[in-house]
């Protein structure tokens, strides 16, 4: 157990702050399990218009991880990580505003296409900011 604790005491500061960040961004997820609920008890949605939208749900997280890799390459991936963090915020709040079902495909799945350029984007940023020799601590 104290080998545990030294070898987390030899962090640096950095991966600790990204440890905090994703904390707060995975805490955005928490709305995913109860959208459903929401969707059937206030909105009225049937199981099939339900099971659509978590569709929408998951391809924007296939879409939002490979443009990742494409706009990386001309946008620094601390950028695209605090872009990612800001504008998931922005839209996760919009979201109690959208009512009908086509527009809240639409943004449930821009929603995860932002929120999935976060984690890519982190870990390279991750990378950049490590030294050399403790290299692979952060990612075990």
């Amino acid at each position: 157990m104290n080998s545990i604790l030294k070898d987390f005491k030899t962090l640096p500061r950095e991966v600790w702050f990204f440890f905090f960040m994703i904390l707060i961004n995975r805490m955005g997820a928490m709305v995913v399990p109860f959208m459903s609920k929401y969707l059937y008890d206030d909105l009225k949605f049937g199981y099939a218009e339900i099971g659509t939208i978590m569709m929408c749900f998951g391809a924007g997280s296939i879409v939002g991880t490979f443009l990742v890799g494409k706009i990386s390459k001309n946008i620094s991936s601390y950028k695209l990580m605090t872009y990612s963090m800001f504008f998931n915020g922005v839209i996760l709040f919009s979201l109690q505003f959208v009512k009908g079902f086509y527009p809240l495909c639409f943004t449930v799945f821009i929603l995860n296409v932002v929120a999935d350029m976060f984690r890519p984007s982190m870990m390279a940023t991750l990378k950049d900011f490590v030294k050399k020799k403790i290299e692979l601590k952060p990612f075990l």
